[in-house]
């Protein structure tokens, strides 16, 4: 999170939030309050301009499964490690001995097997698959197995929800949370989309009286965290795993108009 005067920035994961913090860096004097993090609600109820950032889901769980390739992120240590360190015993000491539970049986060989090749479409959609069935939550953690909207809402909503909405957890923990209920929660102003980042940031800087920070000088900057992999991410995606992106995560989808890849046989 990057925090200046006349603004807010909440960062999701791998959708060009490190790139969008570095220009910001560079011209709002601020400072960096966490990462991944939602503000406190204080900080959400002010007048300063909230911005987010989002990525076509499609985009996002491939780009998510590369890094975790890498040996990077959240989610690629939590299920190839048996970390003890992170159970917090606490305010939710039960939920903590069921983790502790789990760690000593989890499947951390079959998921760092998944993260052998990036290039693997097989290995994806079967990690892909993993992350939507309740039957691994516990061992993604991030408080899946314990949230009811999880059940219907895909990983990277609940990362959404996390970051952008307010009281996260209460709403996390609702049965039958509806589409309405998050927009409702979410105090972003302005969401940066992945794909037009800079027409986008311009816009952000032209509403806080730096106009002539446009589109076209926001591109001679050199992309921030910028992966290897190929860009074709839509070949990583066969029928099923594609309807299966477009059911979990149909929040999004619907909210910032993106448009499923098109199915196998189809043309581009």
């Amino acid at each position: 999170m990057y925090v200046s005067d006349e603004l807010v920035f909440s960062e999701l994961q791998k959708t060009g939030c490190s790139h969008i913090r570095r220009v910001l860096e560079t011209h709002f004097d601020g400072h960096k309050a966490g990462k991944h993090n939602a503000p406190p609600l204080w900080v959400m109820n002010d007048a300063r301009l909230k911005i987010g950032s989002v990525r076509d889901p499609w985009d996002w769980y491939v780009s998510l499964f590369t890094y975790g390739c890498g040996q990077h992120g959240q989610l690629w240590h939590t299920t190839t490690q048996r970390d003890f360190s992170r159970l917090g015993w606490g305010r939710y000491s039960l939920r903590a001995l069921r983790n502790y539970a789990n760690l000593l049986k989890m499947d951390t060989k079959g998921w760092a097997r998944l993260y052998r090749d990036p290039s693997d479409v097989g290995a994806f959609r079967e990690w892909l698959a993993r992350t939507q069935d309740p039957a691994w939550f516990m061992d993604i953690q991030e408080e899946l197995s314990f949230h009811p909207a999880a059940r219907i809402y895909g990983l990277m909503t609940t990362r959404f929800i996390k970051v952008f909405c307010r009281r996260s957890r209460h709403l996390l923990e609702r049965r039958g949370l509806t589409p309405a209920q998050i927009d409702d929660a979410c105090f972003v102003d302005i969401f940066v989309r992945n794909e037009d980042m800079e027409v986008g940031l311009a816009s952000i800087f032209a509403q806080l009286g730096r106009p002539e920070l446009d589109a076209d000088n926001l591109r001679a900057l050199e992309r921030t965290n910028t992966s290897n992999r190929t860009r074709d991410w839509r070949r990583f995606y066969d029928d099923a795993s594609r309807d299966l992106v477009a059911r979990r995560e149909s929040y999004l989808i619907n909210r910032f108009g993106y448009a499923a890849p098109p199915r196998l046989g189809d043309d581009p």
